[in-house]
C-alpha cells in the first residue's frame, strides 16, 4: 500500500553552491550584489511556497516488470532492464514541491521579471532534486510498514525520461502509486503537474548490480554522463 509523507524545508532547501552549479549560472563565479540579492529573495520565496509531499510503495520484482514493460519500452535494452531483476528490493516513489512555486515563476515572467523568475525556477529545481535525494538517502528510515532488512544494500534511483526509460513509463508508475493522492497528474506529453515533481524507482542491491558501461545507443545523446558519478559513489 502506498505511503504518503511530507518533507521539511530543512531537508530540501538548496544551498547557494547547488543553485550556482545548476544550469545557467556557470558554477562558482564571483557574484555581483544584484545576483546575490535575487538568490536570497528566491530562497525566501522557496521557503514560503514549497509544499513537499511524497508517496512511496514497495513493489515486487515481478510487479515492477509489469510497471516497467510496454510495447515501446520492451524494444530498448536499458540499464534498468538489466538491473531490476537482480534487485534485493524496489520502491516506487513520486515527490512534488507543489504548484505554488511554478505559479510564482509564471507570474514573474508575465511581469517581465525574467531574471528573478529564472532564479526562482533554478532554486525550485534544485529543491525538487534535493527532495528526491533525501528519499534515496533515507529509504531505510522512511515511515513505511514494510522495512527493508539488509542495510548493506546500495540504493540508486532510476527515472522515466533518463537512461532509456521511456517518458511514457510515468503513466504506469504513477497509476501504481496513486500519485493523485499528493496532487501529481500527467499531461498528454507525460509531463508531471505540478512541474516541480519527480518520480522513479529506488532499486537496492549489491553495488555491482548498478555498474554498467555507458555504451547504450542513447548514451551518445547524453551530455552530462551523470551515471558515472553515481556509480563511483556507491563503489565507496
Amino acid at each position: 500500500m502506498p505511503e504518503t509523507f511530507s518533507l521539511s524545508l530543512s531537508d530540501i532547501r538548496p544551498t547557494e553552491t547547488q543553485i550556482l552549479n545548476g544550469p545557467g549560472f556557470g558554477g562558482s563565479a564571483e557574484l555581483d550584489e544584484r545576483i546575490k540579492k535575487m538568490l536570497a529573495e528566491s530562497v525566501e520565496m522557496f521557503d514560503e511556497l514549497a509544499r513537499t509531499e511524497a508517496i512511496i510503495a514497495r513493489i515486487s520484482v515481478p510487479d515492477f516488470k509489469e510497471v516497467y514493460s510496454s510495447s515501446v519500452q520492451d524494444q530498448t535494452p536499458t540499464p534498468v532492464s538489466r538491473i531490476y531483476p537482480k534487485a534485493e528490493f524496489i520502491y516506487l516513489f513520486a515527490v512534488t514541491i507543489g504548484a505554488g512555486i511554478s505559479a510564482r515563476v509564471n507570474a514573474l515572467f508575465e511581469k517581465h521579471d525574467f531574471a528573478l523568475g529564472y532564479t526562482l525556477d533554478a532554486v525550485a529545481s534544485a529543491g525538487t532534486e534535493n527532495a528526491a535525494a533525501f528519499i534515496v538517502d533515507h529509504i531505510f528510515d522512511l515511515p513505511v510498514k514494510e522495512k527493508p532488512a539488509d542495510r548493506t544494500a546500495r540504493v540508486l534511483d532510476y527515472n522515466p525520461g533518463y537512461c532509456g526509460w521511456h517518458m511514457s513509463g510515468q503513466r504506469k508508475l504513477l497509476d501504481y502509486l496513486k500519485a493523485d493522492r499528493i496532487g501529481i497528474e500527467l499531461n498528454e506529453s507525460c509531463l508531471m503537474q505540478p512541474l516541480k515533481s519527480l518520480s522513479g524507482a529506488l532499486v537496492a542491491g549489491r553495488p555491482d548490480i548498478h555498474d554498467f558501461d555507458d555504451d547504450f545507443p542513447f548514451c551518445r545523446e547524453c551530455v552530462s554522463r551523470a551515471c558515472r558519478g553515481r556509480i563511483d559513489r556507491i563503489r565507496k
